[in-house]
This record gives structure tokens, C-alpha cells and sequence, in this order.
């Protein structure tokens, strides 16, 4: 009888530590890199799993963000754009599929939409469970593309420059439309997904406007959105969201743009969120001969690898240090001369 009871405890003690094994998995403060992602959303406390507040800035997320924003620009293997070929942080193999893969996305719920090379609107739409109060809970990733080809997308930014106004609202459009039929077709729309919008340069003006209007349909509690390098979006109806951090660097023009005070009137042209303004000594965070070939059109500092290096920079910023950096940083090569506010 005492064997038997022995037995008994041993297997109750196995399964005990296979269920705690198996949640143990969905729990953010693990080590493996797919729950790693979970601890970007959420925390524990006293064995509680709690969401983090979208409107509070969160640095490992917005580093992995930048991330996916930059190899967004390579969809499949040695199709990247010249963004790429000119930078091997992340090497030749690098692409926005095999970097959603090592964070956790199975391949059958990674989609890619608006794939010619030419066209201003591609992004790829992701999801995966991450932990959440009560249990499992999807997250979407939004990733947009920004401008890949000098007679494609980078004629706009030109035009941009010279005071013409892009459709923004138009592409941002788009993305929506596909978002609300790939939440359809994966049967997502009643699970209370919570959504990352990322993107670079054109990607980031239209993932602003983006988690904008997602932000009025879904909760600003279920959106975090960072863009790098972000344009102006639209002309007036600037909307103060906490949950949208854009962040741009002082030497990147394309964060000037689009301007009204080039045709003598005050400038009206906004983004939505919140602007921190980061300076960043271009050969400090990319070597000067790619930096030099990967800006021939002048658009100095806006490659996306600048971006990825400065966030890579620390592990941890608080929200206060980003608003310290934002509040006194220089604009331009002679920087402790010159501020643009």
C-alpha cells in the first residue's frame, strides 16, 4: 500500500512539473526567444501576467521593432532592395519572413501583400499567441515597407521635398483593408488581439496613420506602434496618442517633410503620437563609405541601419531619458550650432 502511495505522489509530482512546464512557456520572463516576445507585452508580478501600457515607451520593443522595419525591405533572399546590399548588420540572408520566424511566427501565418517591387504599400501581416491575463492572447504585427527603389518610391520623396503632397490616407487604406481580411481569415477578429504597427520612412508616415485609426476602432490599450525616420502624414488634425512613438533622427530630412513653409505660409503638416528627436552622428552608427553610397539623393541619415544601430546602442531607455535626448538634441553637421525644433 505504502509503495503503491509512493507511486502515486511520484506521478502526480511528474505531472505537476509538466504543467507547470508547459505554462512556463507563454511566461514573459522565460529565456527562450519566442517568449522573449511575450515580455515585450507583458509582465509578472506575484505570479500575475499583466499587459505593459502601450502608452508607456518600452525600448526592447521599440528595438525590435526597428528591426522588423529595416528587413522589411527584403521580402525573400537576395531580393532586397539597395537599402540592404549596402549594410550587412544583419547579413545577406537576412529577410522580414526568417526574422519573424526566430521571434516565434510559424510560416503559415506570416502574409506578405503588395509584393512588386515598385509599389509603396507592401507590408507583411504576422501573428502568434504571446501570455496575457487568463491565458494565451494573439498578437498582430503590422510591418510596412518604406521606400525601396530610387525611380519607384524614393521620386516621391523627391516630389514630397519640392512641396507636393502624398497620399498617405490612400495607402494607409490598403493595409487596413488586408488587415481586416487577414483578422477574418485566421479568424481573429473576436479574440481581442492586440497589434505592433511598425515601419520606416513611407512606411512609417502610413503605420502612423495606421495605428491612428486603429487606435479609435480597437483601443489605444491594444496598439503599440513605433516608426522610424517618419514623415509628416497629413495637413492638420494632429491626434496627441501616447501608444505612437515616432522616432527620427535630427540629420534625417525626410522627418522635415512634407512642409508647408516652403510655399511662405506656417507649416501645418503633422504626425500623430509622439516625436522623439534623436541625435545621431551618422559615423558613429554606420561606416561612412556605405553611409556616403547609401544616400545619393542627400537624404542624409535616414538609412534604416542608422536607426537600428542608435536603438541597439543600449539595452534599456526609460521614457524620461528619451524625453531628455528629444529635448536637447542638435539638428545638422555643426550640431551644438544649430536646433531645429
Amino acid at each position: 500500500m505504502k509503495k503503491s502511495m509512493k507511486f502515486i505522489a511520484v506521478l502526480l509530482a511528474l505531472a505537476m512539473a509538466f504543467s507547470i512546464a508547459s505554462t512556463a512557456e507563454y511566461r514573459p520572463d522565460s529565456g527562450s526567444p519566442a517568449d522573449k516576445i511575450s515580455g515585450y507585452f507583458t509582465q509578472v508580478s506575484n505570479g500575475t501576467v499583466t499587459a505593459k501600457n502601450s502608452t508607456e515607451y518600452n525600448h526592447p520593443l521599440a528595438t525590435w521593432a526597428s528591426r522588423l522595419s529595416y528587413c522589411a525591405y527584403q521580402l525573400k533572399k537576395g531580393e532586397g532592395s539597395w537599402w540592404l546590399s549596402l549594410d550587412e548588420k544583419f547579413g545577406a540572408d537576412a529577410t522580414i519572413i526568417t526574422l519573424l520566424e526566430d521571434s516565434g511566427f510559424e510560416e503559415e501565418n506570416i502574409q506578405s501583400y503588395n509584393t512588386g517591387r515598385n509599389d509603396a504599400t507592401q507590408h507583411i501581416i504576422a501573428h502568434r499567441d504571446i501570455a496575457a491575463a487568463g491565458g494565451a492572447r494573439p498578437l498582430i504585427v503590422v510591418t510596412i515597407r518604406g521606400s525601396a527603389t530610387f525611380l519607384g518610391d524614393w521620386v516621391v520623396n523627391i516630389f514630397t521635398a519640392l512641396g507636393w503632397k502624398p497620399d498617405f490616407a490612400t495607402q494607409k487604406g490598403v493595409v487596413l483593408e488586408n488587415l481586416d481580411a487577414y483578422l477574418g481569415d485566421h479568424g481573429m477578429k473576436d479574440k481581442e488581439p492586440i497589434f505592433l504597427i511598425t515601419g520606416h520612412s513611407h512606411g512609417a508616415a502610413v503605420g502612423n496613420l495606421l495605428a491612428a485609426h486603429l487606435n479609435d476602432t480597437m483601443g489605444c490599450e491594444n496598439i503599440y506602434a513605433y516608426t522610424f525616420a517618419t514623415p509628416n502624414v497629413q495637413d492638420g488634425g494632429k491626434e496627441p496618442f501616447g501608444n505612437i512613438f515616432n522616432i527620427m533622427n535630427r540629420n534625417d530630412v525626410v522627418t522635415w517633410l512634407p512642409n508647408s513653409t516652403f510655399g511662405g505660409r506656417e507649416n501645418t503638416w503633422i504626425r500623430h503620437g509622439v516625436d522623439y528627436h534623436i541625435d545621431m552622428p551618422i559615423p558613429d552608427y554606420m561606416p561612412i563609405s556605405q553611409w556616403i553610397a547609401a544616400d545619393p539623393t542627400g537624404f542624409f541619415g535616414h538609412h534604416p541601419a542608422v536607426y537600428v544601430n542608435w536603438m541597439e546602442r543600449k539595452e534599456e531607455r526609460t521614457q524620461q531619458e528619451m524625453d531628455d535626448i528629444s529635448e536637447d538634441c542638435p539638428v545638422g553637421f555643426l550640431p551644438r550650432l544649430i536646433y531645429f525644433k
